[in-house]
């Protein structure tokens, strides 16, 4: 009996001495899209990213809003094998932990989990999240138009079912007295 107690006491002791992995400060260069060039940044995310240790990711393509990328591995989440696409999407993407063993975590605004990468390498890792963020940077800030989301221009008119045959239009929304017969006809 005191044995075994020894032995988990001896145990425990040791996995408290080893502790957890140490998370790493990183300010990230949100330029570097604009010093390197938008082709090459992509070709650069594109490297790192297939370079990675898990999940295996196959391709990878930076889009206009997101980075879409296909990859197979196992689930962290339910520790099963998959094989599939997945995106970062720019707008939703609000925070990224890096780790001393070069794993990034990356969330949205809620603290949900978006997607975890274990790279090469805690450099590789770096450089991704300067990436990454910088395409975000770029994306809000229009990408090459100079416009971004909350700033591009919305279409003048926006057409709709119920556009009438002479060029004109009619509110979508019910006014007035529209509105008090359209209740009473619900009863």
């Amino acid at each position: 009996m005191f044995r075994r107690f020894a032995l988990g006491l001896t145990l425990f002791t040791l996995a408290g001495l080893s502790g957890c992995v140490a998370q790493l400060q990183h300010q990230p260069n949100t330029g570097l899209v604009r010093e390197l060039g938008k082709d090459k940044a992509e070709e650069r995310l594109r490297d790192i990213m297939i370079r990675a240790r898990g999940p295996q990711i196959t391709d990878a393509e930076v889009q206009d809003d997101a980075v879409v990328y296909s990859a197979t591995g196992i689930s962290p989440w339910w520790y099963t094998p998959f094989q599939g696409k997945a995106a970062i999407l720019f707008s939703a993407l609000a925070r990224i932990d890096l780790y001393e063993n070069a794993r990034t975590f990356l969330y949205d605004a809620g603290g949900a989990e978006l997607s975890a990468i274990t790279h090469q390498n805690v450099e590789d890792a770096r450089e991704f999240i300067d990436l990454l963020l910088s395409f975000q940077a770029w994306w809000r800030d229009g990408g090459d138009e100079g416009q971004g989301p909350a700033k591009r221009d919305e279409p003048d008119e926006v057409k709709t079912d119920l556009m009438q045959e002479d060029g004109g239009s009619k509110s979508a929304e019910p006014e007035g007295d529209e509105v008090k017969k359209d209740l009473m006809q619900d009863d």
